[in-house]
């Protein structure tokens, strides 16, 4: 497993963040732009589309971390398994929130998936899986009978309980681990890449300088989230300036 270091040079004056790790900017937004959309989700079907506040998507943070902290320990690694959507994200802050590292992934959509998953999540090191109800009942009744899928704890995030007044997001320094962001490993065992919280807040100002959005812009994408371009792009980099992420399904037809 690799590190992705962050150069010594500075993120661009252009842009001057609310905090030292995206989290503290989520919840930032949340307390003085609570009513402000971050995401929309535009579905396969014809319009059909999901939005969310930052003060949604921070409340349903705050709950993922709650549920999160009352299994494991901080800096255990937690497997993303969530269909294209707005859940993710919420998964994606949860983990920030509760200090846990994140590992995006795909859930299954066959069983010939979960060899490489599984080699994904044990390389991982996975204590735990986060999905949605409806996805998790699906990934079931494909391991139930694999005993190597036995150890890992699951926890269906659009089901947990609020979190209670008064939850503060666990305090992390910026050279702690955000995420691990694995390969595809189409030709090989899947890599990953260790992801830290000062190598967001450096990286996401260039993408901002390139493509060059302003807050009453948006930005679309319709990679999955679990792939890096489409993580980053699609479901963190709107967060930094407070512009709207509209994310695509893969099989939707815009007019």
């Amino acid at each position: 497993m690799s590190v992705s270091s962050s150069p010594s040079k500075p993120a661009p004056a252009w842009q001057q963040p609310v905090g030292t790790t995206l989290g503290d900017i989520l919840s930032w937004r949340a307390r003085h732009e609570a009513e402000r959309l971050s995401h929309i989700f535009l579905a396969d079907k014809e319009g059909e589309e999901l939005r969310m506040t930052y003060a949604e998507l921070d409340r349903r943070a705050r709950a993922v971390a709650v549920a999160l902290q009352k299994v494991g320990e901080r800096g255990d690694r937690a497997l993303l398994l969530y269909p294209p959507g707005l859940d993710f994200i919420v998964g994606f802050f949860g983990c920030l929130y509760a200090g846990r590292v994140a590992v995006p992934a795909y859930p299954p959509r066959n069983p010939g998936h979960l060899p490489r998953l599984l080699a994904l999540a044990a390389d991982a090191g996975a204590k735990i899986a986060l999905t949605n109800e409806r996805t998790h009942k699906a990934v079931q009744r494909q391991i139930r009978e694999l005993p190597d899928w036995a150890d890992l704890g699951w926890l269906t995030t659009d089901s947990v309980a609020e979190a209670p007044a008064g939850f503060a997001p666990v305090a992390v320094a910026p050279d702690e681990l955000a995420f691990l962001q694995y390969t595809s490993g189409s030709t090989g065992a899947p890599k990953g890449v260790m992801v830290t919280h000062a190598n967001i807040l450096y990286n996401t100002p260039y993408f901002q300088e390139s493509f060059r959005p302003h807050r009453a812009s948006g930005s679309g994408c319709w990679l999955r989230s679990s792939h890096y371009m489409g993580l980053i792009y699609g479901v963190l980099v709107p967060v930094y300036p407070g512009h709207l992420g509209v994310l695509i399904a893969s099989g939707r037809v815009l007019p």
